[in-house]
């Protein structure tokens, strides 16, 4: 009767394993649509970023992406020379959104994905210092505008990403710059995003790597003469002194006319 009882289970589990078995088999091929692009060549996506961040900055006659010159410093400043017909006014519609959309999601999304995707890919060094670069600098508009906003975790598709604290942020992108200006290569032609995709500085890799420098520069000037004593941001006089040295070793690569690799 026992053997009975165990040739019975036996043939349960048996039956049990194989329609588990037949239920998972090939899975996750069945659930996957094989036209779906997962992933793409950098130079297809990069010249996304640069054109929606000056389109935004430089306010492009065309709707919303006005919406730099014409919200913010328009209302701001009540100088309404930049709108004219009914001016002045103020707005609150959604057109006040879209200097973030456009920065934040449409100019880092693109740089985030080729950042990614081919950071640990030696044959990209150079379009990933790239990406860094025009990341950094994107951030570097941001955070003067916005403050404390997502570093570290942004464009992860977490809409609870954790916000970055200002100086931290400023700190990241000035390391990054240093780091990326330093992995350019300038002899590794073969290495660059071809010149009609890329529509800032036509891929030519020694531009790239003065643009980092001028940015850091830029970036550390800002914020080196910023309010030391502010009774709430006792952060500010080390952020102050790193900015300094940053201008100070920044101002010494250009006397002595740093080499690009």
């Amino acid at each position: 009767m026992k053997n009975i009882k165990k040739q019975y289970l036996c043939v349960i589990a048996g039956i049990v394993g194989l329609l588990t078995s037949a239920c998972t088999e090939n899975f996750e091929e069945i659930n996957t649509n094989p036209n779906r692009i997962t992933s793409t060549e950098p130079e297809f996506i990069f010249g996304l970023s640069p054109v929606s961040t000056l389109r935004t900055i430089g306010g492009a006659p065309n709707g919303a992406t006005r919406a730099n010159n014409w919200f913010i410093f328009g209302n701001y400043s009540q100088m309404w020379a930049v709108e004219g017909g009914n001016a002045p006014h103020f707005a609150a519609d959604g057109a006040f959104d879209d200097l973030w959309n456009s920065l934040y999601g449409n100019a880092l999304t693109p740089l985030f994905n080729i950042v990614n995707n081919y950071k640990n890919n030696p044959g990209y060094k150079n379009r990933v210092a790239i990406a860094k670069i025009w990341r950094s600098y994107v951030f570097s508009i941001l955070v003067g505008m916005y403050g404390p906003l997502p570093y570290k975790d942004a464009c992860n598709g977490d809409v609870a990403a954790r916000y970055d604290k200002e100086e931290d942020i400023y700190l990241g992108i000035l390391s990054e710059l240093k780091e990326a200006y330093k992995a350019i290569n300038v002899n590794n032609t073969n290495d660059k995003y071809p010149a009609i995709a890329e529509p800032f500085l036509q891929s030519d890799l020694t531009r790239w790597s003065q643009f980092a420098h001028c940015i850091r520069l830029r970036t550390a000037i800002r914020i080196a003469d910023c309010d030391i004593n502010h009774p709430d941001k006792p952060w500010l006089k080390s952020l102050a002194d790193t900015a300094r040295a940053v201008v100070a070793e920044e101002l010494d690569n250009a006397e002595r006319r740093v080499t690009y690799k």
